[in-house]
């Protein structure tokens, strides 16, 4: 199945409405930018279940990139216990979207968990001997069905776009 640039076009939504995280109703990064829904463009598989997959997508043509987007309202030291779910969403969401999207493999591809709850003093004092690059034992699929995995805070994911698309993000 291939999807057009006009069809895909119904599927932007502002990145605050992508990371509301219904569960706690909480808004994780509150920016009017606008980026591909992927919880909403999976629905056009027509199929009757859903698997799990990231919040959002965003496609970069110039760099030949795919980001996939998970927000998570939470702290890191949470989503420890989660680590098998995201795993989980990662693998389907990349099933799910070489079903949609049929011509874009030669492209590189990156995850990025995004985490809005800063850690307490506490845990940055006992977390901090401990610090990783990639958390949640995503490490495992990097280089394996992904170029990069990241996991950051929202702060560092609007800073690291920022640096590297360019993007200038505009608050709510």
């Amino acid at each position: 199945m291939a999807i057009t640039q006009q069809k895909l076009n119904k599927y932007y939504k502002k990145l605050s409405e992508l990371s509301f995280d219904t569960d706690n109703s909480e808004i994780v990064c509150n920016y009017s930018n606008k980026f591909i829904d992927f919880d909403e463009l999976k629905k056009i598989r027509g199929t009757h279940s859903l698997p799990q997959s990231p919040d959002m997508i965003f496609v970069n043509e110039e760099k030949k990139e795919i980001w996939f987007v998970e927000f998570k309202s939470s702290t890191k030291d949470n989503l420890q216990n989660k680590k098998f779910k995201i795993k989980r969403k990662i693998l389907d969401g990349l099933i799910i979207f070489y079903e949609i999207f049929q011509n874009y493999y030669e492209f590189k591809k990156y995850y990025f968990v995004v985490y809005n709850t800063e850690e307490s003093y506490e845990e940055k004092v006992l977390n901090g001997f401990a610090q990783k690059e990639i958390e949640f034992d995503l490490e495992e699929i990097e280089n394996k069905f992904l170029d990069k995995v990241f996991t950051d805070s929202s702060e560092s994911f609007i800073e690291k776009w920022t640096d590297r698309f360019n993007i200038e993000f505009t608050k709510e």
